[in-house]
């Protein structure tokens, strides 16, 4: 009896040690699934704060210029403060202006006077001023 009784202690035992070390796992396995769905998610997040950006840079563009003027040879409104932090890169003409962000995925977002807001695959080119078609 006390054989017994000692086999079903440590039995016992090993059975719910395993069972624990299974639970472990699954906790394990799932807490990885769920740390790299955050990743995606966070950049994700990082890039729709950009392209709000990009917006806020359309109003302040459109409240700075004079009588939509962009840059009248004195002031280029693309070297503003708020429009510097906001925007990866900034081309303004006296009538036209584009603006863009690099995103996570190493492409562009890209706004300008014309109404385009859209992804390109590289950042502007100097005197751009407008989104290009690719």
């Amino acid at each position: 009896i006390f054989m017994y009784s000692l086999y079903m202690k440590w039995g016992f035992a090993r059975g719910l040690l395993i069972e624990l070390l299974v639970v472990i796992a699954i906790i394990g396995i799932l807490a990885t699934v769920v740390l790299a769905s955050l990743g995606q998610v966070r950049n994700k997040a990082k890039d729709a704060k950009r392209k709000a950006q990009l917006v806020q840079v359309r109003s302040e563009m459109e409240l700075v210029s004079k009588d939509g003027l962009y840059n009248d040879g004195t002031t280029d409104h693309c070297l503003d403060a708020s429009v510097v932090a906001l925007s990866d890169h900034c081309n303004a003409s006296t009538t036209a202006w584009a603006a863009d962000v690099e995103l996570t995925d190493g492409k562009y977002w890209c706004v300008d006077s014309q109404g385009a807001s859209k992804q390109i695959n590289s950042a502007l080119s100097a005197h751009t001023t407008v989104c290009p078609t690719s």
